[in-house]
């Protein structure tokens, strides 16, 4: 039985464990990029799904960590982009998941062929055939724009492209959403004071 999957981040990663810990060895898991983490990867490049130079996490590292697999002790509460990139390498490192991981290959398109299997037609010019096939490719690669966005006179950046602060200093920001990319898009001065208050409110 012969198992594809597709993308290294956190949800790629935890299908290899989980299969390998059913007895199903023949998986191959495609990874774009030189390297697991997905959207936890950071590059100032516009165009890849990653996430800010400022991000931290937003939901606690209890409430976030694998139960087989504890985030260091040392860590924060909301851990930074860096240390749950680290976390997730150490965990792959742990489970010896690198082995089913082949980087720098990216799946072009995914073809229904009979007796429900699947080819997947890879960027280097080959097909490969599975029996069964996961998709872990993230939900953060399309950006989503509002209708009025060709109204707006100002400079318009979506959450996708944001990667630091630089060039905003004394302007008027609007921020809309207030989910992760709105907070990770919040003012240094701004996620400090969010800060000051969890700490205040641990005392």
């Amino acid at each position: 039985m012969r198992i594809a999957i597709i993308g290294s981040g956190c949800s790629g990663l935890t299908a290899i464990k989980n299969l390998l810990d059913a007895g199903l060895k023949e998986i191959i898991c495609f990874e774009k990029s030189d390297q697991i983490g997905g959207n936890w990867v950071y590059t100032a490049a516009p165009g890849h799904s990653s996430v800010s130079e400022a991000t931290h996490i937003i939901s606690s590292k209890a409430l976030s960590q694998f139960s087989d697999f504890p985030m260091p002790d040392d860590y924060p509460d909301y851990p930074s982009h860096q240390q749950v990139l680290a976390y997730f390498q150490a965990y792959a490192r742990y489970f010896h998941l690198d082995h089913y991981i082949r980087f720098n290959t990216a799946v072009l398109r995914a073809e229904k062929i009979e007796k429900e299997r699947w080819c997947l037609h890879l960027d280097d010019g080959t097909q490969a055939e599975f029996d069964y096939l996961l998709v872990a490719n993230g939900h953060h690669s399309v950006p989503r724009h509002p209708d009025w966005k060709e109204c707006f006179t100002g400079k318009y950046l979506h959450a996708h492209e944001y990667k630091t602060n630089q060039g905003l200093e004394g302007k008027r920001i609007l921020v809309v959403g207030a989910g992760n990319s709105g907070c990770d898009c919040e003012s240094p001065r701004v996620l400090r004071r969010l800060q000051l208050l969890r700490e205040w409110s641990h005392e």
